[in-house]
């Protein structure tokens, strides 16, 4: 028995914006970007699209709460998609100014979601945002010297 996502993530496979979206990627035509969205359904169109793929789906968003909303929400509707592995990759450093200081779980975090997708970049999607992504992360190489 569908689940009531999984019946609207059907829906949005077969819409003609999606189809032509997911052509877009099939023909690596670049960085895609969707906009325009509402609510929750950047996440089913995005279900949609990965569905039929098997390759790394990276997600971008402006900051840290919308990039957590929507792995949240990717989540939730994919929740019986045993295929797919879902990663959320935090920053980790502290910032001048701020309360937050550098998080030991976040470290432990990245360091899982880097060693998940350089073993098996297959069926995975990785949620993020700039602050993470530009924090630098030490080589394999540069840990074994070490």
């Amino acid at each position: 028995m569908k689940t009531d996502s999984s019946l609207i993530i059907e829906k949005y496979k077969n819409s003609s914006n999606v189809i032509d979206l997911q052509n877009s990627i099939s023909n690596r035509q670049g960085y895609t970007h969707i906009k325009g969205t509402l609510g929750s359904s950047l996440a089913f169109i995005s279900s949609a699209i990965f569905s039929e793929t098997e390759e790394l789906q990276l997600f971008m968003f402006q900051d840290k709460e919308e990039a957590v909303y929507f792995f949240n929400t990717l989540e939730n509707i994919n929740e019986g998609n045993k295929k797919k592995k879902f990663y959320f990759y935090p920053a980790s450093y502290k910032r001048p100014y701020q309360i937050e200081s550098t998080d030991n779980a976040n470290v432990l975090l990245r360091t899982e979601v880097l060693n998940a997708i350089s073993k098996n970049r297959r069926n995975s999607v990785v949620v993020s945002y700039p602050e993470a992504m530009v924090e630098k992360v030490i080589t394999k190489k540069s840990l074994r010297k070490s």
